[in-house]
């Protein structure tokens, strides 16, 4: 099908062509399977990750941790209507995503790796919330700005990055300068 313009659909239309009735529905209760799967998965897998690493350490009372899911299944499944709505394209979410997010948990994830780079909780939070507002007002600023200028290209991701890099190493200046009072 060369001349197809949505990719995504080049599955189904294959099956539209291919397959009798029988195997037809066959392959369209695999494919929602599939999705519905997925989206099982995900969905629970953000609301467990939410209640537990956020509403749980706020109130940190154990008796309440199948309210604390319930609240972060509505919580993630609100923010997923919401990027669905705002970012049709699957694609597009994860590159937004990737850009917005990445940037503050990559530095965190190699300093768990190598002590030399380590830094208190509180610059930890500040890489985290820092590199992500930064890189969404990039992405929006982005949009702004003429094509034709240079800034334009820049990533998000690249600023987010820049912005957790100065953080961070703020944060081993202080964790060093820390070290050597004690």
């Amino acid at each position: 099908n060369p001349d197809l313009e949505n990719a995504v659909l080049s599955y189904p239309l294959l099956a539209e062509k291919l397959l009798g009735s029988g195997t037809k529905g066959i392959f369209y209760a695999a494919l929602f399977a599939t999705i519905l799967s997925t989206l099982n998965s995900f969905m629970f897998l953000s609301a467990t990750t939410f209640s537990r690493d956020f509403l749980f350490r706020l109130k940190g009372r154990e008796d309440y941790a199948k309210t604390y899911s319930g609240i972060g299944l509505i919580f993630t499944s609100i923010i997923s209507v919401i990027l669905i709505y705002l970012i049709p394209s699957v694609i597009e979410i994860w590159y937004t995503i990737g850009s917005v997010f990445i940037p503050g948990l990559l530095l965190l994830v190699i300093s768990c790796y190598y002590p030399k780079f380590e830094i208190s909780k509180f610059y930890a939070l500040a890489i985290l919330t820092g590199s992500a507002v930064i890189s969404l007002s990039w992405f929006f600023i982005r949009n702004y700005i003429d094509p034709e200028n240079l800034l334009s290209q820049i990533e998000p991701m690249i600023i987010g990055l820049i912005a957790g890099l100065t953080i961070h190493i703020t944060g081993m200046k202080k964790n060093k300068k820390n070290k050597f009072e004690i």
